[in-house]
């Protein structure tokens, strides 16, 4: 959502526009409604004056601490208000904060005060190190274990899915489309409903296609089947215009597609095969639409496959 992007650099003038967007197009949308009664609330009114201090841990972010002990994320820019933070996306290891108490236990509140964090908290941080190492398969065994052992929350299993669509990106910059894929059957495996691993998926379905038929296209250009070749670069392109090797390839081909379906055509006109040389003259002219042999031979086709037509009535 671009307004939490916004908030979190502090920017609430712009977050103010593009919430009040958000809610003309969606006017039942939850996180869009707290974000926008948080930029003229009070805090103290909207958390209370009681509170208990709390030292960030390396790893923390203001939504994690909302998410924690106020059971919102979308809740940090009230909490950034509250502690008078002017960026809430800027929070360093070590920072006090107050975090207000109602509601939480007696016990909580201590654990908190001293810093204690619970084990999901720990697995997130070890998780959080693990990707910034580039350590991705040892992050997904970490997070699918702690997992499967004792359910973990939200927080972790949306941290799984964020691990399995950078390691899938990863490798497909790489070219390991295959092992892209795979990465994200992996996720969606298990979280089959999850609609960024839907959205990766479909969108690296498509670049998996779009190789595959230039590798066709190239294919073809040694086999010398230059209008299959033709045909694969221009269907590349339909699906990615900015492909600059297949333009480079559509380029190289293109006379010798015209000559192949010259050639095809003719052999269909001796044949008299007239619907099957109107078709790759069609072709040629599909190409070049100045031909001027092609429209000649093609009206010559047209003419005779009338003629023929007449005769067997």
């Amino acid at each position: 959502m671009q307004a939490l992007d916004e908030l979190q650099a502090g920017t609430s003038d712009k977050a103010r526009l593009t919430l009040a967007r958000l809610l003309v197009v969606e006017p039942d949308n939850a996180a869009g409604k707290s974000l926008f009664q948080q930029l003229d609330a009070d805090p103290l009114e909207m958390l209370g004056k009681e509170h208990f201090l709390y030292k960030s841990q390396p790893g923390d972010t203001l939504s994690r601490i909302a998410k924690r002990f106020l059971g919102d994320p979308y809740k940090f820019y009230i909490l950034a208000k509250y502690n008078g933070i002017q960026v809430p996306g800027r929070l360093e290891a070590g920072h006090s904060l107050k975090v207000p108490s109602k509601g939480l236990s007696a016990a909580a509140v201590e654990s908190a005060s001293q810093g204690g964090s619970d084990t999901s908290d720990l697995k997130l941080l070890e998780a959080r190190k693990l990707l910034a190492a580039n350590r991705f398969q040892d992050a997904i065994n970490m997070l699918e274990s702690t997992l499967r052992e004792d359910g973990g929350n939200a927080e972790l299993r949306d941290f799984l899915v964020t691990v399995y669509l950078d390691y899938s990106a990863s490798l497909a910059s790489g070219g390991h489309l295959v092992e892209a894929r795979g990465i994200l059957a992996r996720g969606l495996a298990a979280y089959p409903d999850n609609k960024r691993l839907k959205t990766q998926s479909e969108l690296l379905a498509r670049k998996i296609n779009v190789e595959q038929t230039y590798q066709a296209g190239l294919k073809a250009i040694k086999e010398g089947a230059w209008d299959k070749a033709y045909e694969s670069f221009v269907a590349v392109l339909a699906a990615k215009p900015d492909y600059l090797d297949a333009k480079a390839r559509l380029t190289m081909v293109r006379p010798h597609a015209i000559e192949s379906y010259h050639r095809n055509a003719t052999k269909a006109y001796r044949k008299q095969d007239m619907d099957e040389a109107i078709k790759n003259w069609d072709k040629v002219l599909e190409i070049d639409p100045r031909n001027t042999l092609a429209k000649s031979n093609r009206a010559k086709a047209v003419e005779l496959s009338g003629h023929l037509k007449n005769l067997s009535r």
